[in-house]
């Protein structure tokens, strides 16, 4: 053997040697873990690389929170919060979907419940996953929701909240009831510059307001992402180092700075005392890097997912907040009394009053500096569409029940035609009339509803805070989804009953505005409805009782079993389903007609 090739090996094996220790002292590093008691049930568990897990003991099984970065900690994560707590892993909740908080889950996989927000399941699927593949998938989240979440297990309560846009838009805070105590996630770096996700949603300008959302909860300790223990007052400090860090990229905007510029003169003063986070002694969040981030949302010049509009108007929306002390609350009044005044006629489309209205507009902006921005001058034209709707005499139902218009029924010619028309036209419940996949939500169940007239219940789902939103009314409680949805199933018609707990308005509401004209954008071939209606609730009860069926049994049917949430395997995750379908009784809409007239129905 040459002296040279012995060299080589020689230095081979040394290399050799050195990477293998340095690997194995890496894993050490890597794996050690540190706990700190902050009740006798809860505890939180620190590492080198990874996101603070808090433990509860609740005596149903213990709950963490979030599972760090490797397999191997999550392993090791399992068993010490097993020794802490006394019982077996029963809940797993990930904060939020970066991989030093997730990574662990398969070393959990066999826990009852891994519990996320919708948000963080979508970005785990998309912008994670590659990772979550194979044996992996086993570790994603199988129980998802949308701003609240309850979990009770012995004599514990967890609220699960996601409080806003801040760090991503699928954050979540784990409030310990019992234990006053928050898990805050990536929302809190105490004493840390931190990571700040556009890419995910995550905003800068909404983070302070996030923030206080969370200090309007009641607790003591604050369990932060990154960092020790800590109480409310640091939590404080951080909300105000975030609204300064706003404000420097509201300046950068509205001053058109460059990024450089905005790091040289940013006036970035809360962040006394905080320092980049590390790994090891390579520090890789640092001052600069949140400046930037800042600088890149206010300015636009990088692609957010809730951001739309052009870099010079989304400038101006973050410049709001400096521009806010100058709207006062004389100028307003003194706006509304001159464009309320009986010279404007009440501003109805297409009038003489709306042409007054869009002249005075268009002088105010003049006068303080604005220029035109439309095609012609301060406008920009379209069309639109004025149809009135004459309703007939009564709508009549081949049960040989009819109802009255205005008092028991209102209606809309849909088609933007001069008739419309329901000619025996089968009736068919179908719930809420919702279908919304990201809830694994769905009344049509691919029922054919071709040249059908579609009655659905007002409103959405609302009796259980993790269905939809709860109490919060989301575009799919609104009548004019309602009627989106039915036309693009093929449906002829479509009838909303109205209640005024469902509508938050009484039926007179809904007589008045039906008279006279209604405005609309001209259509461009998109599916439309013959008839878009509401009826009153004792109509509809009528009505249905005509046919053999009764009103309040096909509500509870669609308020409760099988309409109910349950999870089926998919693609080795779970997801939250609908196993209901359109309940149908069968009525006909008799035909009616006018001799004469435009857009009139029938």
């Amino acid at each position: 053997m040459s002296r040279a090739l012995k060299i080589t090996l020689a230095t081979a094996g040394v290399a050799a040697v050195v990477v293998s220790v340095a690997g194995f002292l890496v894993y050490r590093w890597a794996g050690e873990l540190r706990t700190q008691a902050i009740t006798g049930d809860l505890h939180v568990i620190y590492s080198n690389l990874g996101g603070n897990v808090a433990v509860l003991r609740t005596g149903e099984g213990a709950v963490i929170v979030d599972t760090m970065t490797f397999a191997m900690q999550g392993e090791a994560i399992r068993d010490l919060a097993e020794q802490l707590a006394g019982e077996r892993v029963a809940v797993v909740v990930n904060s939020h979907w970066h991989l030093d908080h997730t990574h662990g889950n398969p070393a959990l996989g066999g826990s009852d419940r891994i519990v996320a927000t919708d948000r963080t399941l979508h970005h785990l699927e998309t912008l994670d996953g590659a990772y979550w593949q194979g044996d992996a998938a086993r570790g994603l989240p199988n129980e998802t929701f949308g701003n609240s979440h309850v979990i009770r297990m012995g004599d514990k309560t967890i609220h699960l909240i996601r409080p806003g846009r801040g760090h991503t838009d699928g954050d979540l805070v784990a409030l310990f009831v019992e234990d006053e105590a928050v898990h805050m996630g990536d929302l809190f770096f105490h004493r840390l510059y931190p990571n700040i996700d556009l890419e995910a949603g995550g905003s800068v300008q909404r983070w302070g307001k996030t923030l206080e959302r969370v200090l309007a909860l009641d607790f003591r300790h604050v369990i932060p992402g990154h960092g020790p223990l800590t109480g409310r007052e640091r939590l404080e400090e951080f909300q105000a180092f975030i609204e300064n860090l706003a404000s420097v990229g509201r300046e950068a905007a509205v001053n058109d700075w460059s990024l450089d510029k905005t790091i040289e003169q940013g006036n970035l003063t809360a962040d006394a005392g905080f320092e980049p986070m590390r790994i090891g002694p390579f520090p890789f969040l640092t001052r600069d890097f949140v400046i930037r981030r800042a600088w890149e949302e206010a300015t636009g010049a990088v692609s957010t997912a809730p951001q739309c509009g052009s870099k010079a108007t989304h400038a101006a929306m973050v410049h709001a907040d400096s521009a806010s002390p100058a709207i006062r609350g004389e100028d307003m009044r003194a706006t509304v009394a001159e464009i309320a005044g009986d010279a404007y006629a009440g501003r109805g489309p297409g009038t003489a009053g709306d042409l007054k209205t869009r002249e005075w507009l268009a002088r105010s902006l003049a006068e303080i500096g604005i220029g035109p921005g439309g095609t012609a001058g301060y406008e920009q034209p379209f069309a639109l569409l004025s149809v009135t709707t004459q309703l007939p005499a009564s709508w009549v139902f081949s049960t040989d029940v009819s109802v009255q218009p205005g008092t028991e029924f209102v209606a809309n010619v849909a088609n933007q035609t001069a008739r419309a028309s329901l000619d025996n036209a089968e009736l068919v419940f179908v719930g809420y009339g919702i279908q919304a996949p990201e809830h694994g939500w769905d009344d049509y169940k691919g029922a054919d509803l071709g040249g059908k007239v579609l009655l659905m219940l007002n409103n959405d789902p609302d009796w259980d805070p993790d269905l939809f939103e709860g109490e919060r009314r989301l575009y799919y409680g609104r009548w004019t989804y309602k009627y989106e949805i039915a036309a693009r199933l093929g449906a002829a018609g479509a009838i909303v009953i109205h209640t005024d707990a469902s509508a938050g308005y009484p039926w007179q509401v809904l007589e008045t505005s039906m008279i006279g004209p209604r405005f609309e954008l001209a259509g461009e071939g998109e599916p439309r409805l013959e008839v878009a209606a509401w009826l009153t609730e004792s109509a509809a009860a009528r009505l249905v009782e005509s046919a053999g069926h009764d009103l309040a049994s096909l509500v509870a049917t669609a308020n409760s079993h099988p309409c109910r949430w349950e999870s089926t395997p998919v693609s080795n995750s779970r997801r939250n389903s609908m196993r209901c379908s359109p309940r149908t009784f069968w009525a006909c809409c008799r035909a009616a007609t006018t001799t004469s007239g435009t857009r009139r129905w029938w």
